[in-house]
């Protein structure tokens, strides 16, 4: 887990990266791809040449990028437990 701020704490998500993609494994074993495997950049000449001229750049973005993610994907598994709790407060089932 990492702590962001006092009140996010994020899982650490495990990473699985292949010669044309990479995605995100949940705790609780979803499989999540990540944004640049879904919009298909690194097959984009532009961007190719791109992080090949500029590695260390390429780099730090992705981490910035993975760690967007991670936290993109904690908010929204937070969100859906949250609403399986206050849902049955609005709607009688």
């Amino acid at each position: 887990m990492s702590e962001i701020s006092d009140n996010i704490t994020l899982c650490d998500l495990k990473c699985v990266t292949g010669e044309d993609y990479r995605y995100y494994i949940t705790p609780d074993g979803k499989k999540y791809y990540s944004t640049t495997t879904v919009v298909n950049w690194d097959k984009r000449e532009f961007f190719k040449e791109w992080r090949k001229n500029n590695p260390n750049k390429s780099k730090i973005i992705q981490i910035i990028m993975d760690r967007v993610f991670s936290f993109q994907i904690q908010f929204l598994v937070e969100l859906f437990e949250i609403l399986q709790l206050i849902m049955p407060l609005f709607f009688s089932v």
